[in-house]
């Protein structure tokens, strides 16, 4: 539920930033894409859709992707994406615990997109919300 909460927040952040900040639109328009981050099991995922500036995001595994992030299992995608890590990010790439699918650099370019996330603000709004 945790890893969910946190693709679902991103989504909420980016779908914001799409909106309001002038520098991420700009990089927004550079490419139309669609990604995917999920678990290996396809039971946690979202797709994320960049097209003429704008982005777009929804639940669930899409047939057709330019790039997808798939990790292992939903703990590890949370422990490492909470982390906020970079050196955590590789080290779970080199364990085998996330593998890029698809177009990497088209991954590389949306990782660079949200690289300015404050991860650690995502991740205090979801134990308060597990709190309540």
């Amino acid at each position: 539920m945790r890893f969910s909460l946190l693709l679902f927040l991103m989504a909420i952040k980016l779908k914001s930033a799409s909106k309001n900040k002038p520098n991420f639109i700009k990089k927004l328009k550079q490419k139309n894409i669609t990604g995917l981050i999920k678990t290996a099991d396809n039971k946690k995922a979202r797709t994320f859709v960049t097209n003429n500036g704008k982005l777009d995001s929804k639940r669930g595994v899409v047939d057709s992707f330019d790039f997808a992030l798939v990790w292992s299992d939903a703990a590890t995608a949370f422990r490492v994406m909470a982390s906020g890590s970079t050196e955590v990010f590789v080290d779970s790439i080199a364990q085998n615990n996330l593998r890029i699918e698809g177009n990497g650099m088209h991954a590389l370019w949306f990782l660079q997109l949200t690289q300015d996330m404050n991860y650690s603000i995502i991740i205090s709004e979801i134990w308060d919300g597990c709190r309540r």
